[in-house]
C-alpha cells in the first residue's frame, strides 16, 4: 500500500524544486524582497491604524451612540496612524 502523506509531500517538494530552479536566483532575491515589503506595510497599517480604530469602536458603541468628542478622537487616531506610517516610510 502507498503511504499517501509521503507522496504528496515528496509530490510538493520535486514541484518546488522545479519552481526554484525556474527561477533565477536574483529573482528569487526580488520577489523575497517585495513580499517583505508588503508584509512590513501591512503590520504598519495594523498596528498604526486599524489596531486603533478597533479599540475606538468598541469604546464609541459602549452607550450606543457616537458623539461629537468620539468623532474628534477617530480624527485624532487617523492623524496619528497616517504621520506613524508616514514617518516609517521616511524611515525615521
Amino acid at each position: 500500500m502507498i503511504n499517501v502523506k509521503n507522496t504528496i509531500g515528496g509530490l510538493i517538494g520535486t514541484a518546488l524544486s522545479l519552481v526554484g530552479v525556474g527561477i533565477s536566483a536574483d529573482k528569487l532575491d526580488h520577489i523575497v524582497s517585495i513580499v517583505c515589503a508588503v508584509i512590513g506595510l501591512l503590520i504598519t497599517i495594523t498596528i498604526s491604524v486599524i489596531i486603533p480604530l478597533v479599540k475606538w469602536w468598541k469604546k464609541a458603541h459602549k452607550d450606543g451612540k457616537i458623539d461629537e468628542e468620539e468623532l474628534d478622537e477617530l480624527s485624532t487616531i487617523l492623524k496619528d496612524g497616517k504621520e506613524s506610517i508616514e514617518n516609517k516610510k521616511k524611515g525615521e
